[in-house]
């Protein structure tokens, strides 16, 4: 049985409004079969910039999975930037690094995890 198998799918991304300086972000949520487990959006009056509210789309995915007890996970995103700073073990010393490590710190609380 491969890793993945049984694992809830997250689709995150994030909208910015650079001069308004706000943003938004929609998470998808699927199961095995690809059946809508939940959907989520959100806005934020005060975004510095478009990678802070992929990471903010990432780490409310991850609150989500945890409060459905969903232990097996997979969180996409199309910005490869905040993926990599997830990833990389050296703390992220970026403006985002606090919440990029709180989902580092989330990661240990799943069986399964995998960003792509």
């Amino acid at each position: 049985m491969a890793s993945s198998t049984l694992a809830i799918k997250f689709n995150c991304d994030g909208a910015f409004d650079g001069n308004e300086h706000c943003g938004g972000a929609g998470i998808v949520a699927r199961n095995d079969k690809g059946e809508v487990m939940l959907v989520v959006a959100f806005s934020s009056p005060r975004v510095l910039d478009p990678p802070t509210t992929e990471a903010w789309s990432l780490l409310l995915a991850m609150q989500e999975a945890m409060r459905n007890n969903w232990r097996r996970i997979i969180v996409e995103s199309d910005t490869k930037l905040v993926i990599q700073d997830i990833r990389n073990v050296n703390p992220s010393l970026s403006k985002i690094g606090n919440v990029l490590e709180n989902i580092k710190t989330l990661t240990t609380s799943f069986v399964y995890c995998l960003f792509s």
